[in-house]
């Protein structure tokens, strides 16, 4: 059975718009760094001087220079603009080189050569009637010029041109296999004019063209830059004290440079063989009578394992397919059907890349809001691709895709484009490098949900446009790898690179002190909660809305019966939602008898007390959801993900629905009394739990998801265990829709408690959290040294000239009151209206510079805040001598104190920058 290959899109085209629109985005990064180090605006291995005079140490992790960063205030005592505004102009003029050489690479190749025009072998106008005729069959409207290459014998011919201006190649071999061959002329002309229609020609003149300019413009002065950086440390300045943290920073960046250009080369090749085949499709009529035009492979290689180790190199880099491979094609179109695990890879490692530019460029790494155009460029790609290979196995019959193999290429895609991409600080790893594991069953959730759902969709729903049909699943599929990779990199991305900073001791204090209470017996508990509160998206409304649809869209399929009367049976996954939701409830019951057994008779419900009742809840949810969608995701063979999810829905809801029932009637349960003791309705205590549960939902939902995931590629090594659960449809309609309707209603009401609980709350006072730093260990001496420069540099300096120039000020007025000349008794005037502002100056200023960082050495800072101290007495004093009972004694002692805090000052500074000059 042949199936039209154009049933879907496919999707090469997006692929070579993500693929410039990674070019473009690596040209911002690159050419801001490579611009700043050339015009001295920054060199790109050097560390902001503010963390430096903050006290942050290159060499240290990021988990150790993390707190100080956050406690520094450097955003507000130096701030900056983020948006690299040098890059951006650098890549405008990319781009218009890039036009340039892509309007003159035709020209170039036009007059390469002895070419010249068919007219002027074809005086009779047959090839020229010929291939006008072979063009109106193909649909173009606007057929190229033809040219001849007339020494050249080849039996091809090649196209190249710009937009709506292209040229034919014709090659002399060509026109005599006319006469000999006629059909093998006619499909090699078709296939030409089918890249022309298809835009092969414009698609890969534009990434040649801008490829090559961002080689010269960008990549090579990256790689110069970074070799410069490490020839300067380990030849130049071996004693650097930056030394480990530069050579990590300029071989990551060689090292990324480097993935960048494989992940490139990579999948242009791949794309570029697509589209041959696709024009040799286009070359064949319905019966695919000219694939026997193709000639024969050249033979193997002598040695066999040779030749498969250089034929499976080969193959990645190639851009045209084997004449074997296009023979197979034409004769079964399985291959373009076929989810590529390259081109998922490949599109997968993309993703860290665009996430890290956008972080630069907008400031949007942890906004959800960047998610939304990475993901639909990402499911433009692989999306299309699953729905495709779907599509085709339901009209062939042949075994579906499941998804986890797709999106086990996408997850080990997602994890090395993050190893390149992740900041790390002084070190060659994150704080928690498994954690990036994470990233599989990211995008198994995904690629699973569509190719389960795709399948049902195509079996219970039979009528209308496939578009139509597949519409909704893109979109929703689109908006779960959206909220996925919006947790991603607001929570999981965070944790990955400071390890357990977010998580530990220090967040959970932070927990504690929001919730005060007696913490110290119910530590698990206060760590469950540290930790659910941090997985927490925050993003609003969204994320609650794209976890209901996900579980209870599959649903609703379920509720019409297959063409032949079957259908995947939905019974299993109700019972384990039923299991689950019972396992949880007795989850929260036994969480109930815990709490009322530990807390003491007569004594009140404090805030800790219901949150502790609240963290043994969530613990409960997790169980249940986790065990329905666990054992769906360890026995289904088929839609495996789908039913995990139905069932981790159900039980959730029936979770939600029974928390709101015990807690209504606390009270009146006796030993499982948990927030109060009597026997009446608590609205204050029912909804706001009612509503924390709601909210989590999509922590809930994605966690049983990914727990799925896990189980289903750990069964795969059992298939014994594994069942089909497909059976003819036992339910009738009614059951079904009153199933569905009973979800959606139970589903509506969970995501409006979740909307209620959503909106924040202005008036509740939350503490100021101060993170306190992780011991960095002593920083080599030279790392100490700068520390201080920096500090002089980025402001420290500057105060001490204010202060300097208030007494300066007021020598002026001493100076200018002498010239006066003395009174009747000797003295000199001196105006209190002139005086007594300059010395209030100086205490003014003293207290702004005592609010400037603190000095990055104890020794030091004690001194500075000792004579600022002091400064701020005496300039007290100062401005008292002006008083009704005036004291000149007072002046003079207040004045000589503060200039001697003053050379003090002066002195410590002078020492901290003959520190720097002596190295």
């Amino acid at each position: 059975m042949r199936v039209d290959a154009r049933i879907v899109f496919a999707g090469t085209a997006s692929r070579f718009l993500l693929l410039m629109v990674v070019l473009i985005s690596s040209s911002i990064s690159m050419l801001d760094v490579a611009l700043g180090f050339f015009t001295g605006f920054g060199n790109g291995a050097e560390f902001s001087p503010c963390m430096l005079a903050a006290g942050a140490d290159p060499n240290a992790s990021l988990a150790e220079s993390l707190p100080v960063i956050v406690n520094s205030r450097c955003h507000e005592l130096h701030p900056t603009s983020t948006i690299p505004w040098k890059g951006i102009a650098g890549t405008l003029v990319v781009l218009s080189a890039a036009a340039v050489l892509y309007w003159w690479l035709p020209s170039r190749r036009h007059r390469r050569g002895r070419m010249v025009p068919l007219a002027a072998i074809d005086s009779r106008g047959e090839f020229a009637a010929e291939l006008a005729g072979i063009a109106r069959e193909m649909g173009i409207d606007s057929p190229p010029r033809y040219i001849v290459d007339p020494a050249s014998m080849a039996a091809t011919a090649v196209v190249f041109g710009r937009l709506r201006d292209y040229t034919m190649c014709l090659h002399g071999g060509l026109l005599a296999t006319r006469a000999s061959d006629p059909e093998k002329f006619r499909v090699i002309i078709r296939h030409e004019l089918a890249h022309i229609r298809n835009r092969d020609v414009d698609l890969t003149y534009g990434l040649v063209a801008l490829w090559r300019v961002f080689v010269i413009a960008a990549l090579a002065p990256t790689l110069g830059i970074a070799a410069w950086w490490l020839f300067k440390a380990f030849y130049i300045h071996p004693d650097d004290a930056f030394r480990n943290t530069i050579v990590a920073m300029e071989v990551r960046s060689l090292l990324y440079s480097a993935f960048l250009v494989v992940l490139v080369h990579l999948a242009r090749a791949d794309i570029l063989r697509h589209r041959e085949l696709y024009a040799d499709l286009d070359a064949a009529d319905a019966s695919g009578r000219f694939l026997t035009r193709w000639p024969e492979d050249p033979p193997a290689p002598t040695w066999p394992w040779a030749a498969k180790a250089i034929t499976s190199i080969t193959a990645l880099v190639r851009t045209h397919p084997t004449w074997s491979e296009r023979r197979r094609s034409l004769a079964d179109p399985s291959p373009l059907f076929r989810v590529g695990a390259l081109q998922v890879f490949l599109t997968g490692a993309a993703i860290p890349h665009l996430y890290a530019v956008l972080d630069k460029v907008l400031g949007l790494k942890h906004d959800s809001l960047a998610a939304w155009p990475i993901a639909g460029m990402i499911t433009a790609i692989v999306g299309t691709a699953i729905i495709r290979s779907v599509v085709f196995t339901e009209a062939t019959s042949t075994p579906p895709p499941s998804g986890l193999r797709s999106g086990l290429s996408m997850g080990l895609g997602m994890i090395t484009g993050q190893l390149m991409a992740i900041f790390t600080g002084g070190r060659w790893l994150p704080e928690a490098p498994t954690l990036l594991l994470l990233l599989i069953p990211i995008g198994a959730v995904f690629s699973g949900w569509l190719a389960q759902c795709t399948r049902l969709r195509l079996r219970t729903w039979q009528g209308g446009k496939l578009s139509l049909k597949v519409l909704p699943l893109f979109l929703i599929a689109w908006s779960l790898l959206a909220v996925m990779l919006a947790w991603w990199n607001a929570r999981g991305l965070p944790l990955t690179e400071t390890g357990d900073l977010l998580i530990g001791p220090q967040m959970r204090h932070v927990v504690a002190q929001t919730f005060p209470g007696s913490w110290e017996q119910h530590t698990i508990e206060l760590a469950l909660l540290t930790f659910v509160v941090y997985l927490k998206t925050n993003s609003g409304v969204l994320p609650m809305i794209v976890a209901t649809v996900v579980w209870v869209y599959p649903l609703l399929l379920w509720t019409r019966p297959a063409a032949d009367g079957t259908a995947p049976a939905i019974r299993p996954a109700i019972l384990a939602g039923l299991i689950g939701g019972v396992a949880g409830l007795l989850g929260i019951t036994a969480a109930m008898a815990y709490i009322h057994s530990s807390q003491p008779p007569g004594v009140p419900v404090t805030r800790a007390h219901v949150t502790i009742y609240l963290s043994w809840l969530l613990a409960a949810t997790a169980m249940g959801t986790a065990v329905a969608a666990g054992a769906m995701g360890a026995l289904g063979r088929r839609y495996w993900l789908v039913r995990a999810l139905v069932a981790a829905g159900i039980a959730q809801l029936i979770l939600l629905l029974g928390q709101f029932l015990l807690t209504s009637i606390d009270g009146c349960l006796g030993p499982l009394n948990t927030l109060k003791s009597t026997c009446h309705w608590p609205p204050s205590a029912v909804w706001p739990l009612s509503q924390e549960l709601a909210i989590d939902s999509p922590v809930f939902l994605c966690g049983s998801a990914m727990l799925a995931v896990l189980t289903a590629m750990a069964t795969r090594l059992f298939s014994r265990w594994q069942t089909e659960f497909d059976q003819p449809i036992l339910w009738g309609s009614r059951a079904g829709w009153g199933l569905a309707i009973v979800a959606c209603v139970g589903s509506l009401i969970s995501v409006l408690t979740g909307v209620s609980g959503a909106v924040p709350d202005s008036g509740v006072d939350r503490p100021v959290v101060t993170i306190t730093p992780r011991a960095q260990g002593t920083p080599l001496p030279g790392v100490k040294r700068a520390q201080l420069a920096a500090w002089l540099q980025t402001g420290g300096l500057h105060q001490l000239e204010i202060l300097t120039s208030d007494v300066g000020a007021i020598n002026q007025a001493l100076i200018k009151a002498a010239g006066v000349g003395p009174d009747a008794e000797g003295m000199v005037a001196l105006d209190s209206d002139v005086f007594r502002p300059l010395c209030s100056t100086i205490a003014d200023h003293a207290s702004e510079a005592q609010k400037f960082l603190p000095i990055p050495d104890a020794g030091l800072q004690s001194k500075w805040a000792a004579d600022l101290e002091k400064i701020k007495k005496y300039s007290a004093d100062c401005g008292r001598a002006f008083d009704s009972t005036k004291n000149p004694e007072l002046f003079t002692d207040a004045i000589g104190e503060i200039v001697s805090a003053l050379e003090d000052l002066g002195q410590m500074a002078r020492t901290m920058t003959e520190a720097k000059h002596s190295e």
